[in-house]
């Protein structure tokens, strides 16, 4: 009987094999249908925009991300570690880095253990009296 109701349809028992193997269980609803519209939104403007702009420009410009990225990280660095170094007690700050940038970039130019960093800075003592 299933050959005759396969046949009569017009599809063969392995599309009905296909069909039963995956199919979706779900019912489709209001808040799917927002979520896959909201995908749809905000994965359409990338696709058209890599669809008219050349892979090497492409590829320019992540590489140019990347490296701003790169180079924010490495400043906040050094900021941090110039802080660092003001609130530590005179004589107690190391010289070793606590933050290093990626190879090949001005962050890892950070002195070596041999440098000695010169203070510019005179450190005032307050004594209160009353």
């Amino acid at each position: 009987m299933d050959e005759q109701s396969t046949q009569s349809s017009g599809r063969t028992a392995e599309e009905i094999a296909w069909d039963e193997e995956f199919k979706e269980d779900r019912q489709p609803n209001l808040a799917s249908d927002l979520n896959n519209l909201a995908r749809f939104a905000v994965k359409l403007p990338g696709e058209l925009v890599a669809s008219l702009v050349p892979e090497e420009t492409a590829r320019h410009a992540r590489a140019a991300v990347r490296e701003s990225f790169l180079a924010l990280r490495t400043l906040l660095g050094a900021i941090g570690d110039n802080i660092e170094d003001m609130l530590a007690e005179p004589g107690s700050a190391s010289d070793a880095p606590t933050v290093k940038g990626p190879p090949g970039t001005w962050g890892t130019g950070r002195p070596t253990p041999t440098t000695r960093r010169t203070s510019q800075t005179k450190r005032i003592e307050v004594e209160e009296t009353e």
